[in-house]
């Protein structure tokens, strides 16, 4: 509608050209073209000519720059009252950016050729347009984190259970500003009836309606229809994060739906795709998780019981940008203390969202995302390494001086056969792939099998083999994988690091034979004591690099906990006990003040 078109292009004008008398300004806009831009289509690209700029009237626009390795990012989100391209048509170069849209944009456009005849009409015009972009070149500060605003909620077969989902979803959002949820017959009484297929509602006024809901929101939850409907399709392509909403008890295949939205014929859509698998409820363990994540291309899933607070409340995190990840080091017997701050944390009602960890802290890490309780984990740790000593397997020190074997089978014992995919919570692990010589996140296959490759100390247990390649312990390239939780889950960090460099400082020349050592220890004349022993340096080597993820923390709502440990020996099993204690009762001194300093990662669960 013209008259819609016009109303908004006078209303933006004033900010760039000055408060000009409303004849002028009408002039002006007169000269403005109306152009309509899908989402997913480029406006511009970079190193174009600069012979034209916009202003965005309705739906976003995504300026993208390339970093020092060419990768491109978001630089910055344009909606409804900015405009975009100015740059070029002040100064004729050429381009410095991708612009596509990622909504459904309306944008008014304006030619250099009437741009330079408002300048000669009014030479102030000019001059304000050149303020503005000098104002904005200025103000420019740190990197753009865009961040989740409108949710599309889909089904993937009518017997999901999507309504009363987005009904929880839209609760727990709440939390973390205002929210609104549309449905198709929501939006036809909000623009006066229409028909079901919204063949008879005025596309720029639809776009104007949904932007006006989206402004002062935080959340915007887009319920589809069940099926693929014009309205499902503008949900998708109003959303930045799509939720594909199924039942868990159904066959996996890909449906109808998703072939119609997401198959080759398809627009190609930006916005990421998240798998929900709806549980009847948690006190079965999920299961067949991979065989729904295989034949779809998402970037995340999630295991939700339906009538579980927690997990709706995890999701709501998760999706806000307020999840609390938890981040485990290696260490060794130190890592017991660990035990002890997950005590703390929980006891202060702060909620672990994610977990990821390196050797015994992918160990710890992964009873964490088991669900265990305290009590339970403490009694499995003490006797999986303290009475059933998994790490006196010896053999001949051909590949490594332990076989490793039992090992394996203790994990296997307590942990089960679940693949990392089926578990509640997002969780990780890292080992070194030495075939590849690099980092390796395990973020899907059997769990007890990840956390043996993931502690595998080289020389001291057998590398673990997996699809043909080596894998030893993550402490030798990441032993504190903060930036991998970062680009896992991002939110806010809890980062506990229980690995210190032990200063080896020795009192004689040379070291002795191993049977002068031996007879020195039987003898006990605390000659040769001070000498570490082959485990050690092992181990002490293994963990030189684990203040690496110190600097990927960000200051404000990320907290880093280092327990005093230091005077334990990192083959200290005996003493899980105190190192519990301790653990405990330091986090419980440190969480305070992080939890006063950021009120909102307490939580409680309740939705209703």
């Amino acid at each position: 509608m013209a008259s819609d078109f016009q109303s908004q292009a006078l209303a933006v004008l004033p900010r760039y050209f000055g408060d000009l008398p409303l004849p002028q300004l009408r002039a002006i806009a007169s000269r403005l073209q109306r152009e309509e831009v899908a989402s997913g289509d480029l406006l511009y690209r970079r190193g174009g000519i600069g012979d034209c700029m916009h202003f965005v009237l309705t739906g976003r626009l995504e300026v993208r720059l390339e970093d020092d390795t060419g990768r491109a990012y978001a630089a910055t989100h344009l909606s409804g009252g900015d405009a975009v391209g100015e740059l070029a048509l002040l100064s004729g170069h050429r381009r410095a950016a991708d612009v596509l849209a990622i909504r459904d944009s309306a944008l008014a456009r304006l030619s250099r050729d009437d741009f330079e005849a408002i300048v000669r009409a009014h030479p102030q015009v000019g001059l304000n347009l050149a303020q503005y972009a000098l104002g904005r070149l200025t103000t420019r500060s740190g990197r753009f984190v865009p961040r989740v605003t409108n949710i599309a909620v889909v089904a993937l077969h009518p017997g999901a259970r999507t309504a009363d989902f987005a009904r929880r979803l839209e609760l727990a959002l709440m939390r973390y500003g205002s929210t609104l949820r549309l449905d198709s017959a929501t939006v036809r009484r909000m623009l006066g009836g229409g028909g079901s297929d919204f063949s008879d509602i005025d596309g720029f006024a639809l776009q104007a309606r949904l932007d006006a809901a989206e402004s002062g929101r935080r959340f915007v939850l887009f319920q589809a229809d069940s099926g693929d409907t014009p309205w499902t399709r503008k949900c998708l392509s109003q959303a930045d994060r799509i939720l594909l909403v199924a039942d868990a008890s159904a066959p996996p295949d890909l449906t109808l739906i998703e072939r119609a939205l997401f198959g080759g014929n398809a627009s190609p859509l930006l916005a990421e795709k998240e798998l929900i698998l709806l549980r009847t409820s948690r006190e079965e363990a999920p299961s067949g998780t991979s065989t729904w994540l295989a034949p779809r291309n998402v970037e995340r899933h999630s295991n939700v019981a339906i009538g579980d607070d927690r997990d709706i409340n995890r999701l709501a995190r998760l999706l806000s940008g307020n999840a609390v990840t938890l981040v485990l080091s290696g260490g060794g017997a130190r890592g017991f203390a660990q035990i002890g701050v997950i005590r703390a944390i929980r006891e202060a009602g702060v909620p672990i969202d994610a977990v990821g960890g390196t050797s015994v802290g992918a160990i710890i890490g992964a009873l964490v995302a088991l669900g265990w309780d305290d009590e339970r984990i403490l009694r499995s740790c003490k006797r999986a390494f303290v009475d059933d000593k998994p790490l006196d397997d010896y053999t001949v020190p051909l590949f490594a001086l332990l076989r490793g074997d039992k090992l394996g089978r203790t994990l296997r014992h307590y942990m089960g056969d679940p693949d990392i995919v089926d578990l509640w919570l997002p969780y990780f692990c890292i080992s070194t792939n030495i075939s590849r010589g690099k980092p390796e996140a395990h973020l899907s296959g059997t769990l007890w099998r990840a956390t043996q490759a993931s502690a595998t100390l080289p020389g001291i247990l057998p590398p673990i083999i997996k699809d043909g390649e080596l894998h030893v312990d993550g402490g030798v390239l990441d032993n504190f994988p903060v930036g991998t939780m970062k680009r896992f889950v991002g939110g806010n960090t809890i980062a506990v690091s229980v690995s210190f460099s032990r200063a080896f400082t020795v009192g004689v020349e040379n070291f002795p034979s191993p049977l002068q050592y031996l007879r020195a220890r039987l003898g006990r004349s605390g000659e040769h004591g001070d000498l570490p022993t082959l485990s050690s340096l092992l181990i002490q080597t293994t963990t030189l690099d684990s203040l690496k993820g110190e600097a990927e923390l960000q200051e404000g709502a990320d907290l880093y906990l280092r327990p005093p440990i230091q005077d334990f020996d990192m083959l200290d099993w005996k003493s899980i006990y105190k190192l519990v204690d301790i653990g405990y009762d330091y986090a419980r001194a440190e969480l305070p003040k992080w939890i006063a300093a950021n009120p909102g990662v307490r939580t409680r669960e309740r939705v209703f």
